[in-house]
């Protein structure tokens, strides 16, 4: 069996490790045999390392985020010609598609080709945000992940606007045709207005001024839900759910520890809380109320 050079973890909390041992995987149905290009560092790689968490067996190759040149397909696989430039978000833990190493494998159906108006570079950061964004839309605000050439009459607020998954998140709400309020300070309110941002407020504002911002710009409180994208908002988006409308609402969150179900079980939401839906997303909730 061919071997190859690619940077592992002996087990948990060891440091990583260059070797040119790496049994080079076989392409199988619905797979590409990957040369790995750029690849993009998340959280989840540290945490990995250090726990040993999300490893199916040791020594272990590591990385999620990539971009990389297909060489060969396995049968059936049509989507990735060879030569094609593709990127996307390994299935972490995985030796055979984790790309700190020379090649790996892809799978066609979760992995897209590289628009040719983006650089190649460029497709090492999508993977990980871009799924978080999307699944903290779709599963936690029950967007229906569609584009639409019409705008509709009601707005998503996001919070964290300037950050990778915040971006995501605007752009992604934006292209199904909602309007979009994005959080963060006033410094910065270009990134997410040039994701595609109609408005921003100030993330650093007392509570009461950022909630009279949001019920203001949000045409009195019309806007489906909150998708706390910073992991640091979830008092005021619960403030901006609970006190500037009464209609049925979502909010959804990534890795916000300091969250507790109990924030629901108040006498405004007695009647919704036990109907509480999670979903994971990105090692933290989405709920839906």
């Amino acid at each position: 069996m061919a071997t190859q050079t690619g940077i592992t973890i002996a087990g948990p909390n060891e440091p990583y490790t260059i070797v040119d041992n790496i049994p080079q995987p076989a392409p199988g149905p619905g797979e590409a045999l990957v040369k790995t290009l750029y690849v993009g560092l998340n959280p989840v790689d540290p945490l990995m390392q250090h726990t040993g968490l999300l490893i199916e067996s040791f020594p272990a190759v590591a990385g999620s985020d990539f971009v990389g040149i297909v060489l060969t397909t396995g049968p059936n696989t049509s989507k990735l010609p060879p030569g094609s430039i593709v990127f996307g978000c390994a299935p972490i833990g995985l030796n055979r598609f984790s790309p700190f190493q020379e090649t790996f494998l892809v799978l066609e159906y979760t992995d897209a080709l590289k628009d040719n108006g983006a650089k190649v570079e460029q497709g090492a950061t999508v993977g990980a945000g871009v799924l978080t964004a999307a699944l903290g839309l779709v599963e936690g605000q029950k967007i229906e992940l569609e584009a639409s050439s019409e705008e509709k009459d009601e707005w998503v607020v996001v919070m964290g606007g300037i950050g990778t998954v915040g971006q995501y998140a605007v752009q992604i709400a934006r292209l199904v045709g909602y309007k979009v309020l994005a959080s963060c300070s006033p410094s910065k309110a270009e990134i997410p207005l040039s994701a595609g941002a109609h408005a921003t407020f100030d993330s650093r504002a007392p509570i009461d001024e950022q909630l009279s911002e949001i019920e203001r710009l949000t045409d009195g409180g019309h806007f489906i839900g909150v998708f706390d994208a910073s992991a640091q908002a979830s008092e005021i988006s619960l403030a901006a759910l609970r006190g500037i409308s009464k209609e049925e609402k979502y909010f959804s969150h990534i890795c916000c520890p300091n969250l507790a179900l109990s924030d629901f079980q108040t006498r405004e939401w007695a009647g919704a809380a036990a109907a509480l839906a999670c979903t994971e997303v990105c090692g933290g909730y989405a709920v839906g109320v």
